[in-house]
């Protein structure tokens, strides 16, 4: 088990070692997969998302700044953003499968999300 700090698997991430990129996965996995289906009421578009989630991070992770923010706020924005394109942009497959969803439905869609960024300490879009 790695005992690191985020910001520590992070550079092994950008560095391409790949047991700092699983224990990366190992400890965020939850929290990532868990905002996604927050957002995306469908557990394979969820999987999808956080999978995206993490590629994108060890694509970005050189570009990764602590000045910005910490590790986790980093990574669950690009999960939060990966998954607001699927519901709003992208009519995610389970939105395809839906009929049109009513504006009840796209209002607690957004509650959602909302919610969810306040958990993950992202300041919501007014």
């Amino acid at each position: 088990m790695w005992t690191v700090s985020d910001e520590t698997l992070v550079a092994g991430v950008a560095a391409g070692d790949r047991d700092a990129a699983s224990a990366f996965v190992q400890r965020f996995q939850r929290r990532v997969f868990g905002l996604a289906r927050t957002i995306v009421p469908d557990d394979r578009a969820a999987e999808d998302i956080a999978q995206e989630a993490f590629v994108r991070a060890w694509r970005h992770a050189p570009a990764y700044d602590a000045r910005r923010g910490s590790v986790t706020t980093w990574l669950l924005t690009i999960t939060r953003n990966l998954a607001l394109d699927n519901v709003l942009c992208c009519g995610g497959s389970w939105l395809a499968e839906t009929a049109l969803l009513s504006e009840q439905r796209f209002d607690e869609i957004e509650r959602r999300a909302r919610a969810a960024a306040i958990v993950a300490g992202i300041r919501p879009a007014p």
